[in-house]
């Protein structure tokens, strides 16, 4: 009996033991999630992937045209008052939807719940209007000096896409105005803006396209109301409202600085702005229409009144010199292109137009400085029918 007693103890240890180690073992396997755990990891994910959608893209994702249909259905009169974007409300919108099908499906785990929202993102992508017609990368104007390479008779008019505000309409008079970005105006390396143009009633977008210039040139019709945003990476979203009037008209316009990431500053509701006529702008614009109307005088005369406004205006001074080059005025133009040229010794075109000058004074030294110049630069300006037709006989 004593033995048997022994036998049974041992076993009743052994069993205690065994039982011990096995609550160890199961209190450190992971616990399976709760419903409602599994239902707040689905919100987060749907959260997430909307963040990152819209990060990569701003404007022709997913969340963004989200945003304009959301837009039109709860601001059916006009623009949203003060507060969260579309963009936000898309996100959030995206964030409850996440939540109800996590709740309605019996989810296993959390990789699941996140493919529900990944899944749910993806319909939405496909149900959701179109996105607006983009016009890419816009290149003009670099820290005053132009640098697009247009290859036509003269190469200082810059590659600009103006928009237009009424695309439908092309038989309706419109009048062009020019938005200068004057926290970008003498940035050595230019950040690209994304510029939105919207009906100033209904706030339904019409137009937008990505800029790399600190002017923004906008075709409208005349009379007619838009509200154009502009979001530029660096600095606060702006908005204001625009009826041109006239052929021509310029204005400038701030943005204040911010240390938001692109993508966040886009979430929040874009800063009302007011528009500042800008004379001189507008005095050089009309310079070079009347440049282009081959009213040569006429543009000379509005170049001098722009720089009598702002007299440090590289770009100006590089029309001015051109002008003079195209009235014959080869000392004049010589003297303004020079100083340019050392100023800015990596402008091709203020390097072409100075070497138009001096084929025009007829200087034996452009050959030289020809044999000298970047390959690069010298196979451009081959395009260029001033340059083939002035310079012919110095180029070996």
């Amino acid at each position: 009996m004593f033995i048997t007693g022994c036998w049974i103890r041992k076993v009743q240890r052994a069993f205690f033991v065994f039982g011990a180690e096995m609550s160890d073992v199961v209190a450190q396997s992971p616990r399976k999630p709760t419903r409602w755990e599994l239902v707040a990891a689905g919100a987060g994910s749907g959260a997430l992937i909307s963040i990152i959608d819209f990060t990569k893209n701003p404007n022709d994702g997913t969340i963004f045209k989200l945003a304009n249909g959301l837009g039109k259905l709860c601001f059916p009169s006009g623009s949203p008052p003060p507060g969260p974007s579309p963009i936000l409300i898309a996100i959030f919108f995206v964030v409850l939807a996440s939540l109800f099908v996590c709740w309605l499906f019996e989810l296993k785990d959390r990789a699941e719940a996140f493919l529900r929202s990944c899944a749910l993102l993806a319909a939405f992508s496909v149900v959701t209007p179109g996105t607006i017609n983009q016009i890419a990368d816009v290149t003009a104007v670099q820290g005053g000096t132009l640098l697009t390479k247009q290859k036509s008779s003269s190469l200082i008019f810059e590659s600009a896409f103006a928009a237009n505000g009424q695309p439908e309409d092309d038989a309706a008079p419109a009048g062009t105005a020019y938005v200068v970005l004057k926290n970008l105006q003498n940035m050595a390396v230019m950040p690209e803006s994304i510029v939105t143009i919207r009906n100033e009633r209904s706030y339904e977008p019409i137009s937008i396209f990505r800029i790399r210039s600190f002017r923004i040139p906008l075709v409208q019709t005349y009379g007619r109301l838009f509200r154009i945003q502009i979001d530029t990476p660096g600095f606060r979203s702006i908005e204001f409202s625009l009826r041109v009037r006239e052929p021509i008209e310029a204005y400038g316009i701030r943005a204040p600085e911010t240390a938001l990431y692109f993508a966040v500053q886009a979430m929040a509701s874009p800063l009302k702005v007011e528009l500042a006529p800008n004379e001189a702008e507008q005095l050089k614009q009309n310079g070079r229409n009347k440049l282009i109307g081959d009213n040569i005088e006429g543009a000379i005369s509005q170049y001098i009144k722009s720089l009598q406004l702002a007299d440090d205006d590289a770009e100006t001074k590089h029309f001015l010199g051109y002008a003079y080059f195209r009235a014959g005025q080869y000392a004049e133009a010589k003297e303004i292109l020079s100083k340019l040229n050392l100023d800015f010794p990596n402008s091709s075109l203020i390097a072409l137009n100075l070497i138009k000058v001096k084929c025009g004074l007829k200087d034996e030294a452009v050959r030289s400085q020809l044999r000298s110049a970047n390959e690069e630069w010298r196979k451009d300006w081959s395009f260029d029918g001033e340059f083939v037709r002035i310079c012919n006989q110095y180029v070996d």
